[in-house]
C-alpha cells in the first residue's frame, strides 16, 4: 500500500505484480505449470514483437508514454514481467534458497515508502539487487530495462539456469476479435489482423477473395473461415476505414514463438529455521 513507484520503477511494480500473479496460483495449486510457461511465453513474445521496444526502454516507457500509448503501456508490462522472471532465476543462482520474494521483500520494506519521502530510486533499486548478485551482474540486468530495444532473451536465461526456446513460424490466423457486421468493434493487440495494421473501425469487404457482407447473419462465420483460408500464402484484403478503402496484399507474415520450460522456477526445497526462542509447551493452547 505504500508502493507508489516512480516513473523509472513502474516496470518494476507492474511486471513484478503480473509475474507473481501468475506464480502464486501455481505454487498453490490453482493453476498448472503448464499455463506459467504459457503466460511467460507470451510475455515474451509481446516484448519482442512490441512497436515501440526500440523506441523505448522500459524506464521510459514507464513515463508519460505509459499513459497515452498502448505500445508502451504493454511495454511495461511484458517487459517487467520477463525481467522479473529473469531476476527470480539471477537471485536463485547467486543465493540459494532465496527468490526475488525476498529481494522485493527488503526493496518494498524500505522505510522511505512513505508520503512525502523521496521514494527509492533506480539506483537503490540496484545496489540492492548487487548485495543479491553482485554488483557487476546487478548493473547488466539493469542495462535491460536502460536500454532500448530487445535483448537475446534465450541467451540471457540459459545463463541465468532457463530454458527458453526462440523459433519463427507462420503467424496465427486464429481471429482473435469482436464484429458488428463486418466492422471490428474490438481487436486483440496481438493478434495477426494488429499485426497486419488492421485497427478497431475497420469494416472488412473481401477478405482472401471473398466477398463479406456485414447485413448476412452468418456474416462473421464466413468471414473467420475466408480468414483462415488464405490464397497461396498470401493475405488479400480489402477494407474501409472512415471514408476511404484499402487493400492489402501480404505474404502470410511469419512471427516469433517462444517455449518456456517452467521448471526453472520449481519451488525451492524448504527449510526449517529455528525460532529466537524455544516454544513454551507447559501453557494451555
Amino acid at each position: 500500500a505504500r508502493f507508489d513507484a516512480p516513473d523509472e520503477l513502474r516496470w518494476v511494480n507492474e511486471g513484478c505484480t503480473d509475474f507473481f500473479a501468475q506464480l502464486v496460483p501455481v505454487l498453490t495449486g490453482y493453476a498448472s505449470w503448464e499455463n506459467l510457461a504459457s503466460t511467460l511465453a507470451r510475455a515474451f513474445e509481446d516484448w519482442s514483437c512490441n512497436p515501440r521496444a526500440d523506441e523505448l526502454a522500459l524506464v521510459e516507457a514507464g513515463g508519460a508514454p505509459f499513459f497515452s500509448d498502448p505500445d508502451a503501456h504493454r511495454l511495461v508490462y511484458a517487459g517487467g514481467t520477463v525481467l522479473a522472471a529473469l531476476f527470480d532465476l539471477e537471485i536463485r543462482r547467486a543465493r540459494p534458497e532465496h527468490t526475488l520474494i525476498d529481494f522485493l521483500r527488503d526493496f518494498h520494506n524500505d522505510e522511505r515508502w512513505q508520503p512525502q519521502v523521496r521514494a527509492p530510486s533506480l539506483a537503490d533499486f540496484e545496489r540492492l539487487l548487487a548485495s543479491y548478485v553482485g554488483a557487476e551482474r546487478a548493473h547488466a540486468l539493469l542495462l535491460l530495462a536502460r536500454a532500448r530495444g530487445v535483448p537475446d532473451l534465450p541467451a540471457l536465461f540459459q545463463a541465468a539456469g532457463g530454458k527458453v526456446v526462440l523459433r519463427r513460424e507462420l503467424a496465427s490466423l486464429d481471429l482473435r476479435a469482436n464484429f458488428e457486421g463486418t466492422r471490428i468493434s474490438s481487436l486483440d493487440p496481438g493478434d495477426l489482423a494488429a499485426l497486419l495494421g488492421l485497427c478497431e473501425g475497420d469494416e472488412l469487404l473481401i477478405v482472401n477473395g471473398r466477398s463479406v457482407d456485414g447485413r448476412s447473419v452468418d456474416s462473421v462465420a464466413l468471414l473467420r473461415q475466408a480468414w483462415g483460408d488464405p490464397r497461396a500464402g498470401r493475405i488479400t484484403l480489402r477494407f474501409r476505414r472512415g471514408d476511404e478503402e484499402h487493400e492489402l496484399d501480404v505474404a502470410h507474415p511469419r512471427v516469433l514463438r517462444y517455449t518456456v520450460d517452467p521448471s526453472s522456477w520449481y519451488p525451492l526445497p524448504m527449510t526449517v529455521r529455528p525460532t529466537a526462542q524455544p516454544l513454551s509447551t507447559d501453557r494451555a493452547p
